[in-house]
This record gives C-alpha cells, structure tokens and sequence, in this order.
C-alpha cells in the first residue's frame, strides 16, 4: 500500500454568485410519477408546476421540493494552489 502524506493548508469555501445566475434554484417534484418542475428560479414557480400537475393528474398530491445552493472551494493565501486572492 502506498503512504498518503496530507498536508494542511488554507482552502475557503462560499456561496458562487456569478452575474445572473440564481443564489438558488428549485424545483419541485411528484412524489406519485417522479416527474418534475425543472430548475425554477423561485419557491413560487415551482408550486405553480405543483398546481398543474394535480389538475392533469387528480391522484398526484404529494410533492418534494428540491433546493440547490451553488458552492466554490478556493486556495487561501498557505495553498500552494493560491493565486493571490483570485
């Protein structure tokens, strides 16, 4: 077996935000067919899918709203990957 030698070092991780891009997406899915809003940029949108979904499928009541939050690791300033702050 080969040795692993971990070194510590600085690494930071943050929300991404890039311009328009949303801070979060959701989307909304059936719990009875699985099928799904899609990334919705809003809560409200998502329950608007709902909404339709339940009218074109009476017996489809049950639903999973999914929240993503997009993430960056960076180097920090002992990361030898560290490019001076960027």
């Amino acid at each position: 077996m080969t040795p692993h030698v971990f070194a510590s070092v600085d690494w930071n991780i943050s929300a991404e935000r890039h311009k328009g891009m949303a801070e979060v997406d959701y989307q909304m899915q059936c719990r009875t067919c699985g099928a799904a809003s899609g990334n919705k940029p809003d809560r409200a949108s998502g329950k608007c899918w709902a909404m339709v979904h339940t009218g074109d499928n009476p017996a489809h009541r049950q639903y999973v709203q999914l929240a993503r939050t997009f993430w960056r690791a960076t180097p920090g300033p002992s990361n030898p990957e560290w490019q001076g702050g960027t």
